[in-house]
């Protein structure tokens, strides 16, 4: 909100008063989404979000408590599939933050960034034989390095797990 002026030969917003930030997350024909902003977003009531851990070769979902995601945190979202969850940019922070960083496995970043980590293995949220879940990137090379996107997330773990996979609980189901 602000005063729309023209100014260098163009319309812009002169003395904001307010402003709201979305953004949107595609969420996939099975309902999930991964994301790692550099702000904090609120969660609309419509999805559900979570951090993570593994136990075995499965992750475990850790929902996010007070709908808040902090910056610089890598989420799941769950939706409506084939849908966009909207988020908004908040200045809320969340009570919560510090146990969410100390236990999660999702990581990210805010500009596509090549990956090489001989002692962690990577994995991306993707489907396979209907399965939802962390599976590696396939490389050019096979050395395990790629190129992780901007403000998605990725599973980190530590490259001695040599899981090749570790599925979401319930599949489609969750």
């Amino acid at each position: 909100k602000g005063t729309l002026t023209k100014y260098c030969g163009s319309w812009g917003v002169t003395e904001p008063s307010a402003y709201k930030i979305i953004h949107d997350v595609p969420i996939n024909s099975y309902g999930y989404a991964t994301l790692f902003l550099d702000m904090p977003v609120s969660v609309p009531q419509s999805s559900n979000v979570y951090y993570c851990i593994t136990k075995g070769n499965v992750v475990e979902l850790l929902s996010v408590p007070g709908r808040v995601v902090p910056a610089n945190v890598g989420v799941i979202i769950k939706s409506s599939p084939n849908t966009t969850c909207k988020l908004s940019y908040t200045a809320e922070i969340n009570p919560y933050e510090k146990n969410i960083r100390e236990n999660n496995q999702l990581i990210g970043y805010t500009q596509d960034t090549d990956i090489t980590d001989s002692d962690n293995t990577y994995y991306a949220l993707n489907v396979k034989d209907g399965q939802v879940g962390f599976y590696i990137p396939q490389t050019e090379n096979g050395d395990g390095s790629f190129t992780a996107k901007a403000d998605k997330a990725y599973l980190k773990v530590p490259a001695e797990s040599q899981a090749t996979m570790y599925l979401l609980p319930h599949g489609n189901d969750e």
